[in-house]
């Protein structure tokens, strides 16, 4: 019972006919069916009640009135002649004996229809949003909202978790996003800042010895609105445990919300415990995402493979490529090209695509690059005719990766040269070995020689389409992986004294280069395997025929220099040099002559 009505607009039954009630609402409509005749529908928050006109004097009161005044209607409850099932009060009517106005709307037309805002324009919806929140779709968001908070608190409180709320206005701190600033007034100049997350406060509670906390938590962030989130601010359950392990996190989360799902979610099914572990690797080869949907049942597939040796030069650079195959896809082509635009923005790469027409012909998009391989990429994906297929690509290992590691081998490179550069005991021989050796590796210009090689190579191989070079890819391989002390005293090792370890090692950095290089430089990378045997193996090969004439002296002589050439070679990976090491090349023979005359 309220004190200002009887019943709600959503209360009154059969069982109320013949009583005198009083209701408050909004005039939703009227319907106007003779002079003296018309229905009148109140709305509240609860729900909506018929009110029947059926005298002149109600009838002036109602005709007065704009839609949306509010207003008090008492009178009798009866039956329907014609009931509606479809509305909790479908079977009753009220016949109104007074019709009070409350507040009388002054505009003739409203910005919107109530009940159809949501096809309103979203600013227009937010200049009136207390008009948008009277339609009853809008209006259960919030009621929805507040049952599932409800139902969260019950649950973790039933779990042993304490409700606590943290402070709102804290000193700004690094996180991944922009923090909200707010002048502080008894300190100018400087500010407080909103919590991104109550991160740190529930970090000491738990070093305070609060075992079990909660808060449905405010979290402030300077970004752009995503989908799923206004601009500014959003909210989330937090928790933290102490004493506590991945698994009994898991444990908590498995019981308390699949109930909430089931009972509130729009879907049939919902998750039951125990919840499905997915590994990050299998997630992201299986749906391209850390967090995916299994309610959408797409899933990645590779074709890189299916792909290889394509003239798109996108699949010809060394990069793993990613199909998701939509079945019975009768979108246009206004709707595919925004979708690529926004998947672009979204994931920072371009997307492609093709359909399959009627006779299991590829059309549109990247189509005609993949004529050729029609049946195959078609068997391999499962396609059918009406099916899309949305296709990106990227490196298997990320550029910034890429960085790291070749920084790393650089510093490796230049540890093993440092080592073999000590070798060495007559600093005159070096010197002079490497004067003579680069005027010689100038004269004969063989750092051009290998370049214009590489070249070669890109001119007879290359397709003519493809943007990946092979010339540089050959030639920055072949130079890390032949050029220098390791490639040159490994041979000479293993030629000269069967001591293979120097070449173990320069196998394994090789190794791990080349899948760095592989993915960035493509085909050129491989084609370097080839002047490495040749190159170390006519070493070796030389190396046992002129063992005899080579003393101790002249051994770690040549290893001296070949170093130098090492470190040389680490700092141009580590990008501080530019040397022409291949030009330096013939340093490393001139301590046989050096040694001998000297």
């Amino acid at each position: 019972m309220f004190q200002s009505r009887t019943h709600t607009c959503n209360e009154l039954r059969l069982e109320n006919a013949g009583e005198q009630v009083r209701i408050v609402g909004w005039m939703e409509n009227v319907r106007e069916v003779g002079q003296n005749f018309a229905f009148v529908v109140v709305r509240d928050f609860y729900g909506t009640t018929q009110v029947v006109i059926e005298t002149e004097d109600m009838m002036k009161v109602v005709k007065a009135l704009n839609k949306e005044s509010t207003i008090a209607v008492e009178g009798t409850v009866r039956e329907r002649a014609s009931k509606n099932p479809k509305l909790p009060t479908g079977d009753i009517e009220v016949v109104p004996t007074k019709i009070e106005v409350l507040g009388r709307c002054r505009y003739n037309e409203l910005p919107f229809e109530i009940n159809r805002s949501r096809d309103a324009d979203e600013a227009l919806r937010l200049k009136y949003r207390y008009l948008d929140l009277r339609n009853p779709a809008v209006k259960q968001n919030i009621i929805l909202r507040c049952q599932v908070v409800a139902a969260l608190r019950a649950a973790m409180t039933a779990h042993g978790f304490l409700e606590i709320t943290t402070p709102i206005l804290t000193a700004s701190s690094p996180e991944g996003a922009r923090d909200y600033l707010v002048p502080a007034r008894k300190h100018p100049g400087k500010f407080y800042a909103l919590p991104q997350a109550p991160q740190q406060f529930k970090q000491l509670l738990m070093t305070a010895g609060f075992d079990r906390y909660f808060q449905i938590a405010p979290c402030f962030r300077d970004e752009d609105a995503r989908g799923d989130r206004s601009p500014g601010e959003f909210y989330q359950l937090d928790m933290e445990m102490a004493f506590a392990t991945q698994d009994d996190v898991f444990a908590v989360l498995e019981d308390v919300l699949p109930p909430i799902f089931a009972k509130y979610g729009k879907y049939n099914i919902a998750s039951e415990a125990p919840f499905r572990r997915i590994s990050y690797r299998d997630a992201m080869e299986t749906y391209g995402s850390d967090k995916p949907d299994l309610r959408i049942d797409l899933t990645v597939q590779d074709m890189t493979a299916l792909v290889a040796g394509s003239d798109f030069a996108p699949f010809a650079a060394g990069n793993t490529v990613k199909a998701v195959v939509v079945p019975d896809c009768t979108m246009a082509r206004k709707a595919i090209d925004k979708l690529c635009a926004d998947v672009e923005v979204q994931a920072g790469s371009k997307p492609y695509w093709f359909k399959v027409d009627e006779q299991g012909n590829f059309a549109g998009g990247i189509a005609k690059f993949l004529t050729d391989k029609t049946a195959e990429i078609t068997a391999a994906l499962g396609l059918k005719p009406g099916c899309f297929v949305g296709v990106t690509l990227g490196r298997f290992i990320p550029e910034r990766f890429n960085s790291a590691i070749e920084k790393g081998i650089a510093l490796c490179v230049f540890y093993i040269g440092l080592d073999g550069v000590l070798a060495g005991s007559d600093t005159l021989v070096a010197i002079l070995s490497m004067v003579l050796g680069v005027i010689l590796g100038e004269l004969l210009d063989l750092d051009g020689r290998i370049h214009a090689l590489g070249d070669w190579v890109e001119r007879r191989f290359a397709k003519k389409q493809s943007k990946t070079s092979i010339s540089e890819g050959f030639v920055n391989a072949s130079l890390l992986f032949c050029v220098g002390a390791m490639a040159i005293m490994g041979a000479l090792d293993s030629g000269l004294t069967g001591d293979h370890a120097t070449l173990y090692a320069k196998s394994t950095l090789d190794g791990i280069t080349s899948i760095v290089y592989g993915s960035t430089m493509g085909a050129g990378v491989a084609l370097s395997g080839v002047a490495v045997f040749l190159y170390q193996g006519l070493i070796t090969l030389c190396a046992s025929f002129i063992a005899p004439f080579l003393s101790e002296v002249v051994i770690a002589e040549m290893k001296c220099v070949g170093s130098l050439l090492i470190i040389g070679l680490s700092f141009n990976m580590l990008g501080m040099t530019k040397i022409k090491v291949m030009n330096y090349v013939p340093a490393v023979f001139f301590p046989i002559l050096l040694c001998t005359f000297m």
